[in-house]
């Protein structure tokens, strides 16, 4: 059912620079004060794809840079700079080996996918991508910048937290741009993607169904807290 071998194309570099432009756009959208959950959705897949439609070494280089400048203006938003003053070289320094540690999952699909066969390619992505993320964990500024809080409006698909950890909502959002992608490179070719396609719905719609099923059945009782308090008299 999976047998097609993954084999990245190339597409003219004028429409791929336009994959670049629209990752770059969509990646503002993923943090910050400016958080739009499809937009962590598309961002990858995007990106994703002008890596994989370059030669490794530029499609990289460009694909970090991207990074480095969407980090640099989450950082900025979030960080208070004494008035007059501005991030030395310091900051920009550990914003961009940041950002270089945020394009390693491209590096490894990059390198690695186009030697795997079928379906099971797309799953080095994500797990590449989760793997980094929850590296990045361990560090000073912990999960605050994972991909999976653009999903906190998302009610159902966030039930998959209580199983997985928020890795799980990773997994499935980056494994949607390795699915979009190998589809893509079938040319969307229903009987060739048929397969894969219908297995991710398959498990998205289960995690979905069974998230809204759980707050349907195991809801949360509010119950009525009385609190008493007391003033100065004046």
């Amino acid at each position: 059912m999976f047998k097609r071998t993954i084999t990245p194309t190339r597409t003219p570099n004028r429409l791929s620079y336009l994959w670049l432009a629209m990752a770059a756009a969509l990646y503002l959208f993923t943090g910050g004060q400016w958080a739009i959950p499809l937009a962590a959705w598309l961002a990858p897949l995007f990106l994703l794809r002008f890596v994989r439609t370059q030669r490794p070494l530029p499609g990289l280089l460009l694909a970090w840079l991207v990074r480095f400048a969407v980090a640099a203006i989450f950082v900025l938003q979030g960080t208070q700079f004494p008035p007059g003053t501005s991030p030395g070289i310091g900051y920009y320094a550990l914003v961009l080996f940041f950002s270089l540690v945020l394009v390693l999952p491209y590096l490894a699909d990059r390198l690695i996918t186009p030697r795997l066969q079928g379906f099971v390619a797309t799953l080095v992505f994500p797990l590449a991508f989760t793997m980094i993320e929850y590296l990045i964990s361990f560090g000073p500024s912990g999960t605050l910048n994972s991909i999976a809080y653009t999903q906190y409006g998302d009610l159902p698909f966030l039930q998959l937290v209580s199983v997985t950890g928020i890795w799980g909502i990773t997994f499935l959002i980056t494994w949607f741009a390795a699915v979009v992608n190998w589809a893509w490179e079938q040319h969307f070719a229903w009987p060739q993607v048929r397969g894969g396609g219908l297995l991710y719905a398959a498990i998205l719609a289960v995690v979905l169904l069974g998230g809204s099923a759980r707050l349907v059945l195991f809801s949360p009782q509010a119950t009525l807290v009385r609190v008493a308090g007391l003033s100065a008299s004046q």
